[in-house]
């Protein structure tokens, strides 16, 4: 096998590689990785995969996918309850016993997570297994229109969900919560690619950037690329549209997190008290405050954020990539 050259699956197979074996190292392996932040490299792997997975005949690539989605998950519950154990801890109406049944929820969730790290090996060595981080990668023209290809199956698979929830939003996890995902992956592919991906501002101004992009949203670390790496073609994102998607991205997340936050205390109120889920609710909804967004309000707010984003405004109308002959569609 040559070794690579240029290749962002060795970059980030090795920042994992490396938090793993000082995990491996530590008292409780399940809390390093949570607190020294192993969901970023976990996220540009999923990122890396799921874009080759449909291009490769996909079983060995899918697998990993799999297997990188599956400890970002678990990762990302411990962050769940983490967070809201943190904002409902200044929450002085919120009783101890919910603080501690969601305190234990926690505890279970690292649990669960080392259990994977054991069962799957990932303390033992499993990335050596990962052959493609360290392989000798060609971004040729025909890798880079794979590429592109990959990047406009993202677009459609957010168009897909836009269409399908044209009339409103009924669920905050299968339908905000997923179409938020969609929209970061197309946005996480720019890091993901260490460069590959680049910027570049329009010709003329749209419209609708008043709405959505502002100096914070230029400035954030996310929407900074690397260098384009020397000898392979970049692929260009419409800098406009890659700053309006992460407002839209940024405000979607907080809302969906008013909708998760009522659920889980709404949970925490149910199985601590003993009451029905509508009376649970209720009662969540005191404890959080007169001006805390009920559920429909919640989806409401999402519902007309997207709505005005991808049918008023129609950010999204050419997609996200600057136009070039070797940008071939998919469907649309």
């Amino acid at each position: 096998m040559q070794k690579h050259t240029f290749n962002p699956f060795h970059v980030y197979a090795s920042a994992l590689k490396a938090l793993l074996t000082k995990a491996g190292k530590s008292k409780n392996p399940a809390l390093y990785l949570y607190t020294h932040e192993a969901r970023t490299p976990l996220f540009m792997l999923e990122a890396l995969t799921r874009m080759y997975t449909h291009h490769t005949g996909g079983s060995k690539m899918n697998i990993w996918r799999k297997h990188f989605k599956k400890l970002e998950d678990e990762l990302g519950v411990v962050d769940y309850y983490d967070g809201f154990l943190k904002e409902f801890k200044k929450n002085k109406h919120i009783s101890p016993e919910i603080i501690a049944y969601i305190e234990k929820k926690k505890t279970k969730s690292l649990q669960k997570l080392q259990a994977t790290l054991t069962r799957k090996g990932w303390l033992n060595g499993l990335l050596k297994r990962f052959d493609i981080a360290n392989a000798y990668i060609d971004y040729d023209g025909a890798h880079i229109k794979l590429l592109h290809h990959a990047i406009h199956l993202q677009e459609d698979r957010i168009m897909d969900l836009v269409k399908a929830t044209r009339n409103g939003f009924t669920e905050l996890e299968e339908e905000v919560h997923e179409l938020r995902r969609q929209c970061r992956w197309l946005s996480m592919y720019t890091q993901a690619l260490c460069g590959i991906i680049q910027l570049k501002t329009p010709a003329k101004h749209y419209a609708w950037e008043k709405y959505y992009i502002t100096n914070a949203v230029i400035k954030n670390p996310y929407n900074r690329v690397a260098k384009a790496p020397e000898g392979i073609t970049p692929i260009y994102y419409d800098a406009s549209v890659v700053y309006a998607l992460s407002d839209l991205i940024a405000k979607l997340g907080v809302i969906k997190d008013k909708g998760l936050g009522l659920e889980l205390l709404a949970k925490g109120i149910r199985k601590t008290q003993q009451i029905p889920t509508k009376a649970a609710t209720a009662k969540a909804l005191t404890l959080l405050g007169k001006n805390y967004a009920t559920m429909p309000e919640v989806l409401k707010e999402a519902f007309v954020l997207c709505h005005a984003f991808f049918m008023e405004h129609k950010v999204f109308q050419h997609g996200i990539l600057v136009k070039t002959v070797t940008s071939p569609r998919s469907r649309r």
